[in-house]
């Protein structure tokens, strides 16, 4: 028997439902799974609904997304109904269309439309509104002759129209595209532990460093990671819970000290996986 709430967690925020661990392990047990969860307002009264998860081997998918991650920004002030930028499918198809599938906040699904035939995102509501700066949104092509979806994902980055006092221009990178993390643990509860410190480069003069502005903007939907403020260092907040995920799992980290965001992957390994609990 498998317990299938190992495999999803709900996100308390936004409702969204997560696959934290690999799905060909479910795969091998059965394509449909049913789902209870709870949902409450007040941690008193309950209300049970039920979620059906179809599982779909795509691993040879015919429709797919030219990339899996889009990253745009737009300035805070624009009229509504605005382009702000068109996703693109491979091997497009007739009778297909796409659909806002989720959004990591959900007041961000209010605030953005998708033309189904074009793939263009347009703002629905004045940016100036928004109380977020990042929004990421999941976006899904469906054709009606398949039982394939495509997957994408947008990060929309609003910025003020006017650049803040403390950020440069595009003149500085990560000091790497990809870092690699390998790192031990214990089951110490609430135990942080420092991993990787973050820093910028110049392109113009590799000896000019700065300390980025970051942000995990995707790959810890527990929140088990954060940035410390104070060094831009990369930390485990809690060691205990750190075998939640399996690894590796990869952190996209965004820089929002220029004018136009920078990004960079960091992968993550735990070194002593024979731990026994």
């Amino acid at each position: 028997h498998i317990d299938h709430t190992h495999y999803f967690h709900v996100n308390f925020q936004s409702g969204e439902l997560i696959l934290i661990r690999p799905v060909e392990e479910l795969m091998n047990g059965t394509t449909k799974i049913e789902l209870n969860i709870n949902t409450t307002h007040d941690w008193i009264h309950m209300t049970t609904i039920k979620v059906m998860v179809h599982i779909i081997d795509d691993r040879h998918p015919l429709i797919s997304f030219s990339q899996a991650d889009y990253y745009t920004t737009v300035s805070r002030t624009i009229p509504i109904g605005s382009r702000i930028t068109e996703l693109t499918i491979e091997n497009l198809l007739d009778n297909c269309t796409y659909h806002i599938h989720s959004a990591e906040r959900i007041k961000s699904k209010n605030l953005f439309r998708i033309d189904p035939n074009s793939g263009s995102i347009t703002n629905i509501q004045p940016l100036g509104k928004s109380m977020s700066q990042k929004h990421l949104l999941t976006i899904i092509h469906r054709c009606e002759s398949l039982s394939q979806i495509a997957y994408a994902r947008l990060h929309i980055n609003i910025v003020d129209e006017e650049t803040p006092k403390n950020q440069t221009d595009y003149s500085y990178r990560f000091s790497q595209d990809n870092y690699l993390v390998i790192f031990e643990t214990s089951l110490i509860k609430n135990q942080k532990k420092y991993l990787i410190d973050l820093e910028l480069i110049s392109n113009d003069h590799d000896e000019q460093r700065i300390k980025p502005d970051a942000q995990i903007i995707e790959g810890d939907p527990l929140g088990l990671f954060s940035i410390d403020s104070s060094n831009q260092s990369i930390l485990l907040l809690d060691e205990s819970r750190s075998r939640s995920y399996t690894y590796p799992i990869e952190l996209v980290i965004i820089d929002v000290s220029q004018i136009k965001p920078i990004f960079c992957i960091v992968t993550i390994f735990i070194s002593n996986i024979g731990l026994q609990f």
